[in-house]
């Protein structure tokens, strides 16, 4: 649904909507869950086949890595799932093992059941990530007047890894649920952008929407118009 109304994002947002779609498909393929990833490596790894084949649809080198990994053997697909979810340097920016698991540590989190792990300082509590990066490169014609900005994104209360974003070199943070003295903590090197909680989750619904609507044919998927947000922000003139 927000497709359409950005024509110049509407590729990306269709990608990250099949992500979601075919995530949701391993989740519900998941019969039994285990707070053990040992447990549950065959699992994902024979789940996570339809979300590498939608991936081989995406971005060049993500397309690339999908098609690689659906070549692995056994032991390296379980190698790939081990090294992200252990915190490995190496392992940070590894997108199809952070999807791969998400389905599972969604389940666990929904059960309120901790997965077994060691968790690296500064991650993301759930899927271990630090924050995603993506960067603004100047113009080819700006003769250097424009300078690559560096952004951070951690949806929902993500001030637990301000500092995670300074090291990575970020020049702006958006998150929310940022406390009045965590923002000392940018020390003049990192803008915060505090966009709430509701508002950076808001489009939660229309996702899911679409998600439903597409895998459920015959199924009449409603969803609310109700705005449950309790803060309301006052302007003066």
């Amino acid at each position: 649904m927000l497709a359409p109304g950005a024509p110049s994002a509407e590729a990306p947002l269709r990608f990250a909507a099949g992500v979601f779609r075919a995530q949701a498909e391993m989740a519900g393929a998941l019969r039994s869950v285990s707070p053990s990833l040992e447990e549950m490596l065959e699992s994902l790894i024979r789940g996570a086949v339809p979300l590498l084949r939608h991936a081989e649809g995406g971005p060049a080198a993500l397309a690339e890595a999908a098609r690689a990994r659906l070549d692995d053997d056994p032991e390296t697909a379980r190698s790939r799932l081990r090294t992200y979810w252990d915190g490995e340097t190496d392992a940070r920016d590894d997108y199809l093992s952070r999807a791969i698991l998400q389905p599972w540590v969604r389940l666990l989190a929904a059960e309120r059941r901790a997965p077994q792990r060691t968790l690296r300082p500064g991650a993301c509590p759930f899927c271990s990530g630090l924050p995603w990066m993506a960067i603004r490169k100047p113009e080819p014609d700006s003769h250097g007047a424009q300078r690559n900005l560096c952004c951070a994104l951690c949806g929902g209360a993500g001030s637990f890894l301000i500092s995670k974003a300074l090291a990575a070199g970020a020049d702006f943070y958006i998150t929310a649920d940022v406390k009045y003295h965590e923002f000392f903590d940018a020390d003049g090197r990192l803008v915060i952008a505090d966009i709430g909680h509701f508002e950076s989750e808001q489009f939660t619904i229309d996702l899911l929407f679409d998600i439903l609507r597409e895998k459920f044919l015959n199924f009449a998927v409603l969803k609310t118009e109700i705005e449950t947000n309790p803060v309301r922000y006052f302007t003066g003139r």
